[in-house]
């Protein structure tokens, strides 16, 4: 869904989809709380993740680890603002490179390197994780176009950690999920820092740091984030009289609350089953594909209106979450990789009933169907019911309501579709063409601020 819609934004050079949007069905708000609902549910398994690392690697109950990572990333985050996320996160990637760098050094490629295409033969073509993380960022602003080269780098080396660390435990011939050595698959890496890295004093500690610098990094800017877009499109257009210092202290205050939210979210996603990755792709995909239908819907109808827009991104994110929480009260029966052989695991012998499994026939029923439906698809489940409801909500208020648009929206302003399928480029829209924006009819709706926002919008981008 991402690769479609660059293709889309691409064949408009110059056009401002937030204020197309805006204009269109004057979901700002809406959008907003959106995305705040987007990052936090992933500040949440972005701070599960690293306590459940650090439990394996030493015993630290997850209950504790928690709160004293939200506790240290929203006090930071709160103190310095977004200068100091921006230094703390140049610091974190360069630790965070080292210590990847070192198990992919340590774990000895070219010995185990065999091993990976033997195992994996079966299910290489069944998983595709990871391959729309390459094309999302194309098409946009050049300071965006240099991060590409760095994140495509981190996602490479985390993916080559996971697979070849697997491949060594295959070639060790233990499993130590079936050993009993760790309860959860999510502890697999650690604990082969843990007994790989044994003789190494103070690598298990640069580990960690790894481990926390990549989740403070991330948690630190979502946090920092929700906070300053809360206060630039939300509360600073009725506080307009707010000075300097009290604005300062409310945007603290924002960034303690996110923060709060941010740990109950991590306390729930750790009750949650499978992989952390699936916990924070199941999340993020419920509240990204309704964001992506409110666009659409935006583009596509004439007709469609921001009463619309509400209704129908409402039922897409309830849709999607109760698909979410629902998918929980099934057992999972996904075909997995078979497991890693644990003949030459440490006192065997001992385990050898524990690692007895027994294979049993799942069958579906009713509505277990819908729960049993892959987490991949949760983004375009979301999408289409927010584009349908949402244009089925639009044609009754233009109907029964008092809300039929004064004019025709401007051509340019929607998707086009013709010049999508041939891959050809529109003439680039004039930002500063107030012809195409109704002004008066945001005004009604939003105040004088928003209007005169939406202006500063048009200049800023323009410059």
């Amino acid at each position: 869904m991402p690769g479609f819609t660059t293709i889309l934004i691409a064949t408009r050079e110059n056009t401002l989809v937030n204020q197309a949007l805006a204009n269109k069905i004057h979901t700002r708000l809406i959008k907003c709380l959106i995305l705040y609902d987007h990052e936090l549910l992933y500040i949440g398994p972005a701070m599960y993740a690293p306590s459940l690392a650090l439990e394996a690697a030493t015993g630290f109950p997850i209950k504790l680890s928690i709160p004293i990572m939200a506790v240290v990333a929203t006090t930071y985050t709160a103190l310095g603002g977004m200068r100091a996320v921006i230094w703390t996160d140049v610091f974190q990637s360069g630790i965070m490179l080292c210590g990847l760098l070192a198990v992919l050094v340590k774990v000895h490629i070219p010995r185990v390197a065999w091993k990976l295409v033997e195992y994996l033969k079966p299910f290489i073509m069944r998983r595709k994780k990871g391959d729309f993380l390459l094309f999302r960022k194309i098409f946009v602003h050049e300071s965006v176009l240099l991060n590409i080269p760095f994140v495509f780098l981190l996602v490479c080396l985390a993916f080559t950690n996971g697979v070849m660390v697997l491949a060594y435990f295959a070639k060790e011939r233990c499993d130590p999920l079936l050993n009993g050595d760790i309860s959860s698959s999510n502890q697999i890496l650690p604990y082969f820092v843990k007994i790989v890295f044994a003789s190494t004093r103070g690598f298990s500690g640069l580990f960690l740091a790894t481990l926390y610098s990549g989740a403070l990094s991330s948690v630190s800017s979502s946090l920092s984030g929700c906070a300053a877009n809360t206060w630039e499109d939300i509360l600073k257009p009725h506080l307009v009289n707010l000075s300097d210092f009290r604005a300062a202290v409310l945007n603290k205050c924002l960034v303690v609350i996110y923060g709060v939210i941010g740990a109950a979210v991590a306390f729930l996603a750790a009750i949650m089953p499978g992989p952390v990755s699936q916990v924070s792709m199941s999340f993020s995909s419920a509240t990204g594909g309704p964001l992506y239908g409110m666009f659409f819907l935006g583009g596509i109808s004439a007709s469609s209106n921001w009463q619309g827009a509400l209704i129908g991104c409402g039922a897409g994110s309830a849709i999607n979450l109760w698909i979410v929480f629902g998918s929980q009260s099934i057992p999972a029966f996904n075909p997995t990789l078979p497991p890693l052989p644990s003949d030459n695991c440490p006192m065997f012998n001992e385990t050898l009933t524990a690692a007895n499994t027994t294979s049993v026939d799942i069958s579906l029923h009713g509505i277990e169907h819908l729960y049993a439906v892959s987490y991949l698809w949760y983004a375009v489940i979301g999408c289409f019911v927010t584009l349908a409801v949402g244009w089925i909500a639009s044609q009754i208020f233009n109907t029964v309501g008092q809300n039929k648009s004064k004019k025709e929206t401007d051509a340019r302003l929607r998707l086009p579709w013709k010049a999508m399928l041939t891959f050809s480029t529109l003439p680039p829209l004039d930002i500063d063409d107030d012809s195409c924006y109704d002004f008066e009819d945001i005004k009604k709706t939003t105040g004088e601020t928003d209007v005169m926002l939406a202006k500063d919008d048009q200049e800023t981008n323009a410059i």
